[in-house]
């Protein structure tokens, strides 16, 4: 798999991507919304991906943003 977006249920954020981290190729990107305003609610998530497996950058895309990740 070479995309991943993810917009849910914010506290869920980790497990979806543990769900589908095994099917993502290096290189591949992910994108999860509401990330600036719901932060507070997916630490472990935000944790992962700017851990070394990823290249992370968060963006102000709309009030809520997002955080764009490429797995390493």
């Amino acid at each position: 798999m070479l995309f991943l977006f993810i917009d849910g249920w914010k506290e869920q954020y980790y497990e979806y991507l543990r769900a589908f981290e095994a099917k993502l190729a290096s290189g591949a990107m992910i994108v999860a919304h509401n990330t600036v305003s719901n932060a507070h609610s997916m630490p472990d998530y935000l944790s992962e991906v700017y851990s070394s497996k990823y290249v992370s950058l968060t963006v102000m895309v709309d009030p809520a943003g997002a955080t764009l990740s490429v797995r390493v």
